[in-house]
């Protein structure tokens, strides 16, 4: 299994993975929020960001393609994101807030409005 959480040679070569590891570390401990859940691509959107209630400047969206099955709440404080790869199947993963979500892709990207 490869993990976000864990800088091994593994995440470094993964396609996707290799420079997630530190936007997740940079949006570390903000306000988590699922939104866009669509039905006709299957994907559903996790949004990190200082204020989940506002539209801030920047944030961290993170997209999940194909969601096969989820487990947890859909807003919380103090996200901790891990992403996890694992025979072929993507895990996003907050264990302290009881979050998890299999999909058989993920997209991060961070956005800045303005």
């Amino acid at each position: 299994m490869i993990s976000t959480k864990e800088i091994t040679d593994e995440l470094k070569s993964h396609p996707i993975l290799r420079h997630v590891y530190k936007l997740l570390e940079r949006w570390k401990a903000k306000e988590a929020r699922l939104l866009n859940l669509t039905t006709s691509h299957r994907k559903i959107e996790l949004k990190l960001s200082e204020d989940r209630y506002k539209n801030d400047l920047s944030y961290l969206l993170i997209s999940m393609h194909e969601p096969i099955k989820m487990n947890g709440p859909f807003d919380w404080d103090n996200a901790d994101i891990e992403i996890q790869f694992d025979k072929g199947n993507y895990r996003v993963v907050d264990t302290v807030n009881q979050f998890e979500l299999t999909c058989n892709d993920v997209s991060v990207r961070e956005c800045k409005l303005g």
